[in-house]
């Protein structure tokens, strides 16, 4: 009799084991971190769970992405290419989602990863979206993702331009959805849109990606040819050039935030176009920023 009741003690135990998921310390709270919107403290978690669970990583440069760190979304975004196995990712989050299966945060992360992290294979990050739509309609961030998602597949619908809007209206100073919306313009031939868009971005979001500025540039300047002389030698090589229709504009747009306007003269300066660099800054006042 003893013998049968240990044995069925160890089954027991068994079971229970292949039943409930394991979580390793700090998961938990990482996705109650994650549930609260507060993703920098989320980053900080993934990316201590990534020391001993390197798909997290990918989690990690997720939530930097949300909170604006792009250069963390960038180290921890190669840091899960490097380290990680995608396929691990879809066990990672199936260990959340069967434990939690109605937790709409927890799909938005999973449609997230799915968009951001295609091998992963996790699925179509539309039908995931499409699923907590009608419980986080007022979610910029699920406005942003599940749009971004539509102008991946080339659909520049104005339902798609829509949502973007929506995304900027309840966070205005997230960044993604008015990048994404000036893509879609700039896809459509809506240049002036574009750039306007841009512009708003800058002056309502303190952090941006690098990328904007190179996209605003590409934008709003045409290639021009110019001379320069390194170590004695003639070279010719193409600048952008600022457009005359758009150069005014974007110095009184930009010089209301002049960390923003400063980042673009570098831009310019970086692609061999010094001169345009200074008129760009010529007159700006540099004090209160």
């Amino acid at each position: 009799m003893y013998k049968k009741f240990g044995l069925l003690l160890v089954t027991g135990v068994l079971l229970f084991t292949f039943v409930c998921p394991a979580f390793a310390a700090g998961e938990e709270e990482f996705w109650q971190a994650w549930q609260n919107g507060d993703y920098s403290a989320a980053g900080v978690l993934a990316k201590g769970l990534g020391a001993t669970i390197p798909e997290y990583y990918a989690l990690a440069a997720i939530c930097y992405q949300n909170a604006g760190k792009y250069d963390l979304f960038s180290v921890y975004k190669n840091k899960f290419h490097q380290l990680a196995d995608p396929v691990n990712l879809k066990g990672l989050l199936d260990n959340r989602l069967n434990t939690t299966p109605d937790d709409s945060q927890a799909i938005l992360m999973e449609g997230i990863t799915a968009l951001l992290f295609p091998q992963a294979q996790l699925g179509d990050p539309g039908v995931m979206f499409g699923e907590i739509a009608p419980k986080l309609q007022d979610n910029p961030y699920l406005l942003n993702y599940l749009s971004f998602n539509d102008l991946k597949n080339h659909n520049y619908s104005p339902a798609v331009q829509k949502r973007f809007q929506q995304a900027i209206a309840l966070k205005k100073d997230y960044p993604e959805p008015y990048l994404n919306l000036a893509t879609l313009l700039a896809q459509t031939k809506a240049v002036e849109k574009a750039v306007a868009v841009l512009l708003d971005c800058f002056n309502n979001c303190p952090l941006v990606p690098a990328a904007a500025y190179e996209d605003l540039l590409g934008l709003i300047s045409s290639p021009e040819n110019t001379t320069i002389k390194p170590y004695g030698q003639t070279l010719n090589i193409s600048v952008p050039a600022i457009k005359e229709v758009y150069r005014q504009q974007v110095k009184a747009s930009l010089s209301r935030t002049p960390e923003h306007l400063l980042s673009l003269a570098e831009v310019l300066i970086m692609k061999g176009n010094v001169a345009a660099a200074r008129n760009l800054l010529d007159g700006v006042d540099f004090k209160g920023s």
